[in-house]
């Protein structure tokens, strides 16, 4: 179940920069994963 939420994760992280999202949208992701991690 982590796997497919890091999956998830990368693959809106890769879109967001693909698509030039602002950069704290990345780390809003990043912060995400993080906590998903933990949890």
């Amino acid at each position: 179940m982590k796997l497919s939420v890091l999956k998830i994760l990368t693959a809106l992280y890769k879109l967001g920069t693909h698509y030039y999202i602002p950069h704290y949208f990345g780390k809003i992701i990043e912060m995400l994963s993080r906590i998903l991690i933990l949890n």
